[in-house]
């Protein structure tokens, strides 16, 4: 244990508490970081982003809260729900009150600042206070933008958002003493677009592990054996294969009665409600809505095995992923489907499930059955594997001290050291 020494301020747009549904990343780390010498304050926006709640009272523009000993700092932003211009003005909202003086002047003093993508403007707007303080600046990629959004086919290559975009990404990394990256092969892209090597750390996102996991508590299918897909319900997330390969497994029947149960939110699913009813999969298919972070190692316990969607986007996925619900799934020691074309998956490192092509109905299909035939042992031993895999590399404590390493080394050589 070390005496808190040194102050971190990490301006991440979308941070969420504990007990909200989504990500907890740096709440995670920040938990973890305290007894290794830094207190974090997380500044984030007031509106969630899954669901639109805000935080904050009428009138009420910030608000500091310490949960569960993590300090956040809320700035009041504009409501809204789904991708359209309100999540913009959104985004635009938070960084500009992230510029106001005196915003942070609950906050103790900065020894170094974080900016964390998703969107740049949250970074830019890290780098501007971390000028102003004379602290050092590091940029936190979490996904790549644009090239995430021109991969998806949300942006054209040539418009000039993009180009905005690239040129954001460039200088905010040329004024980063550190670049972290989630992504295990990010490093190749940044360096093709000028970013120094040696500079480039990689923190991928991780997961407590699940307690009272020993033994393994794993369902017998009882009443009916039960797949599971946790998180968010957008384009980007590929669901609708999964309900076109349980039809293929509906049709040519299963040794054993199965179900499959969506838990989360998103744009798409109301959509996929309406297929699945379409398509005459109810009640074999179950929606329900988000649970909070603190929730989801309970609610897997229900699962036999879990699926992840990956949309086949070779050109971005090149770089490798770090999605939340894959670590989520291992600290729960579940055997996992994943339909992937990505390089360096924590599943096949981990041999804790199947790998399969993405976008293919008949490929899922088949593995859906191919684990239904398992035998229970073989399905528990996939799940320990994974558990044991995550506890070794992807628990938040092993990674919040990666970090603390290098926000150390940040500080001596920088000379950015408080007595």
């Amino acid at each position: 244990m070390y005496a808190v020494k040194r102050n971190l301020w990490i301006f991440n747009h979308y941070a969420q508490e504990p007990g909200s549904p989504g990500g907890t990343r740096h709440f995670a780390l920040a938990r973890y970081l305290k007894p290794l010498g830094w207190h974090t304050s997380i500044i984030a926006s007031s509106v969630e982003h899954i669901t639109g709640r805000q935080r904050l009272r009428f009138l009420e523009f910030r608000k500091k809260e310490r949960l569960s000993g993590v300090e956040f700092l809320w700035l009041r932003g504009p409501v809204y729900r789904g991708n359209g211009i309100k999540r913009i003005l959104n985004m635009y909202s938070y960084s500009l009150m992230a510029l106001l003086p005196g915003m942070f002047s609950s906050l103790p003093s900065a020894d170094v600042v974080i900016g964390s993508s998703v969107h740049p403007f949250a970074a830019f707007s890290a780098w501007r206070v971390s000028r102003r303080l004379g602290v050092p600046f590091i940029f936190e990629i979490r996904d790549l933008w644009p090239e995430t959004l021109i991969q998806m086919g949300v942006l054209k290559k040539d418009a000039a958002a993009a180009h905005m975009f690239y040129f954001l990404e460039r200088f905010l990394c040329s004024k980063a003493v550190r670049v972290i990256t989630l992504l295990p092969r990010a490093a190749n892209y940044l360096e093709s677009i000028g970013v120094d090597r040696e500079k480039i750390v990689w923190v991928p996102n991780g997961a407590e592990p699940c307690s009272d996991l020993e033994p393994l508590p794993f369902p017998r299918h009882e009443p009916r054996f039960t797949f599971m897909y946790v998180g968010s319900h957008g384009r980007a997330n590929d669901l609708e294969p999964i309900l076109d390969a349980l039809k293929i497994v509906q049709e040519r029947g299963a040794l054993v009665p199965w179900r499959f149960v969506f838990v989360g939110e998103g744009p798409e699913k109301d959509r996929l409600c309406r297929i699945a009813h379409e398509k005459g999969l109810e009640p074999s298919v179950e929606f329900r809505g988000p649970v909070p972070k603190e929730a989801v190692c309970k609610v897997l316990m229900e699962a036999d095995c879990c699926v992840i969607m990956v949309k086949n986007l070779p050109q971005l996925y090149q770089y490798g992923i770090s999605m939340n619900k894959i670590f989520d799934y291992m600290a729960a020691a579940r055997p996992v489907i994943m339909a992937a074309d990505v390089p360096d998956t924590p599943i096949e490192q981990a041999g804790c499930g199947l790998l399969i092509p993405p976008g293919s109905p008949s490929h899922l299909a088949q593995a859906l059955i191919d684990v239904m035939e398992m035998s229970y042992d073989h399905r528990t031993e996939l799940g320990r594997k994974g558990y044991e895999y995550l506890k070794e590399h992807f628990s938040y404590g092993v990674l919040a001290r990666r970090l603390a390493r290098m926000l150390d080394l940040v500080c001596v050589e920088t000379g950015s050291v408080r007595e």
